[in-house]
């Protein structure tokens, strides 16, 4: 009975997922969200057919849609294969058994009879795992912390203990464009946006308030001494 139950697992699943996903951003998200999986959307105004699809399989040709202010990561087996942070409809390909699709224009035995071979080896389930994840790229505002009670220490200035409680809320803004890296030279340990705007203003108007000259004042290694020794170092 259990193989009967595996044929039959096997066979519908791959065939339900031989149809193309639509992917995007779910809907009633929390200002806050900052990661969160893509949701295939099956129907449209109650149309569409797509709605018996194995969890975890992405059908190759699937059309994932990435809104502005969202980049988009996806994953197999745990691995994360792509990341793209401009908006726009990128296709799946993907090599694996379970995401071949006739309708991708796959062979047809491939992702029919061979697809549910393999399925059937795992108790007519999928043997692998897709995954599409949305991060925010967008300002995070009204991020609330705090501790969930007072906080004590023994303060030496006052010669007491004193405790504390902290409440407050803070705000994520991405400041490369959504990329990871930047390689440009003289990026690094740079900010950009109107956050580092904010902060050198404040840094510059604090240093003229100080005296503090613009120019720097030049290298020197006269003062360095091989260890033991009046030598200079260099």
């Amino acid at each position: 009975m259990g193989l009967v139950q595996a044929a039959i697992g096997a066979l519908g699943g791959t065939l339900a997922d031989q149809w193309k996903d639509f992917y995007t951003v779910p809907g009633g998200l929390a200002p806050t969200a900052a990661l969160f999986a893509a949701v295939p959307q099956g129907q449209n105004a109650g149309r569409g057919s797509n709605t018996h699809g194995s969890e975890g399989v992405i059908s190759n040709g699937s059309r994932i849609l990435v809104p502005e202010g969202y980049g988009l990561v996806l994953m197999q087996d745990g691995a994360i294969t792509g990341f793209a942070a401009q908006a726009g409809a990128y296709e799946w390909n993907s090599e694996a058994q379970d995401s071949q699709s006739i309708f991708a224009g796959n062979d047809i035995v491939s992702s029919t009879v061979a697809t549910s071979w393999e399925r059937f080896k795992f108790g007519g389930r999928p043997g692998t795992q897709q995954r599409a994840y949305f991060v925010t790229l967008k300002e995070l505002p009204n991020n609330r912390f705090g501790t969930q009670s007072e906080i004590y220490w023994d303060d030496a200035y006052m010669n007491a203990q004193v405790g504390a409680v902290t409440r407050g809320t803070y705000t994520l803004r991405e400041i490369r464009g959504g990329k990871l890296n930047d390689p440009r030279m003289g990026t690094r340990m740079k900010g950009e946006g109107i956050f580092a705007d904010y902060i050198a203003k404040v840094h510059r108007m604090a240093r003229e308030k100080a005296g503090i000259p613009t120019v720097r004042m030049p290298l020197s290694t006269a003062n360095f001494r091989v260890p033991g020794t009046t030598r200079p170092m260099w």
